[in-house]
């Protein structure tokens, strides 16, 4: 045994013992080859979670993601869409004591109001219509480890007073059920919303938002990073070179478009504008002819637009820059909301939203 036998057969031994004996031994075996599969399957995740930039500011906020990784504090992510807010709480979960535990991402807007309760925190058998079994929940499957609440400003207020009962309490109460239940669960949320002016309009609670806010991390446009388009674009160039292997960099011109562009997908509108041109390429290198950022559908009004003299006109507005650019990208694609979504990076609720909040009708001309 001390030179690794797993296990001996003493005499006189059984033909029966001898099977069992081997048959565990087997299954030992096989539950080791799992295991290490396994860790070398989380290495290789967490070699793939990269969060590339050089700009000073998202330094700082790594550093910090380190620091409160290592607390179980509750954190709020606040980014536009497009932005990684998801990687910056995966990669809190990566460096935290829980690594080794589930991580459980939910996204709320996805959710209806009618099952978000259920859906959270777990059903009893016959709590409601349809409940022909009992349901665990995410908080339940997420115990020890980390859940992630995307798009939190989404959630009634239903949701939020119980949300808000269980960062009180650390327990949940599944549907139809009395019983408090003990979880161990660290707590992330994240929004593309402004919660503080929701807090002030009455659509989002004040006492959860600062139960969230212990601390925030507020993650920058790409606009205002642009000094890390030639690293994002020569990743993303990698990660879709077995689409292309012959295209391996993006000609000078080309990155000029790149650089001159704003980006209101952010990182994920880049990414697709990267994996399309990679398509498309037909050399070594993706030019203005296959990345399509200007001129072509994805951005067709935004030329870049020059500072007006002082006094001449009125000064560069980027909400007018964004209203132009979203109207371009739907008349390309015929008022289909869907597909302009999918052009610009960005999920069909953000789309609806800026609609909204720019007036747009998808058929206007």
């Amino acid at each position: 045994m001390k030179l690794g036998a797993s296990d001996y057969i003493p005499k006189p031994y059984e033909p029966d013992d001898v099977l069992f004996r081997l048959r565990r031994a087997l299954k030992e075996q096989e539950l080791e080859q799992q295991c290490r599969r396994y860790r070398q399957e989380r290495k290789h995740e967490h070699d793939r979670l990269q969060i590339i930039s050089q700009h000073q500011c998202m330094r700082d906020l790594l550093e910090m993601a380190r620091k409160v990784a290592r607390t179980d504090s509750t954190v709020l992510v606040i980014g536009e869409t497009g932005v990684g807010k998801e990687m910056f709480v995966r990669k809190i979960h990566q460096w935290s004591p829980r690594s080794d535990y589930p991580f459980v991402a939910v996204n709320c807007g996805a959710l209806a109001e009618g099952v978000m309760e259920s859906e959270l925190f777990g059903h009893e058998k016959g709590a409601f219509t349809g409940a022909d079994a009992r349901k665990i929940g995410f908080f339940e499957l997420a115990d020890k480890g980390t859940i992630f609440l995307d798009e939190i400003s989404t959630s009634d207020n239903r949701f939020q007073v119980k949300l808000l009962r269980v960062l009180q309490d650390r327990a949940i109460h599944r549907v139809g059920s009395p019983a408090a239940l003990k979880v161990d669960v660290r707590v992330i949320a994240a929004t593309n919303q402004d919660l503080e002016q929701d807090v002030r309009d009455n659509t989002f609670r004040s006492d959860l938002y600062y139960r969230l806010s212990v601390v925030t991390l507020r993650i920058p446009p790409l606009r205002e990073r642009m000094t890390d388009i030639p690293l994002l674009a020569e990743h993303f160039i990698r990660k879709y070179q077995h689409i292309n292997p012959e295209a391996r960099a993006i000609s000078p011109a080309g990155l000029r478009q790149l650089q001159d562009y704003d980006y209101p997908g952010n990182v994920r509108e880049l990414e697709n504008i990267i994996e399309r041109a990679m398509i498309l390429a037909g050399g070594s290198e993706l030019t203005p002819d296959n990345l399509l950022v200007q001129g072509g559908a994805p951005a067709a009004s935004l030329q870049k637009r020059q500072p007006a003299e002082p006094g001449t006109s009125r000064p560069f507005d980027i909400g007018e820059a964004e209203r132009d650019h979203i109207l371009s990208v739907l008349e390309a694609c015929q008022g289909k909301k869907l597909e302009a979504a999918r052009m610009l990076g960005v999920n069909k609720t953000t789309l609806w939203r800026k609609m909204k909040k720019y007036r747009l009708d998808p058929q206007e001309p």
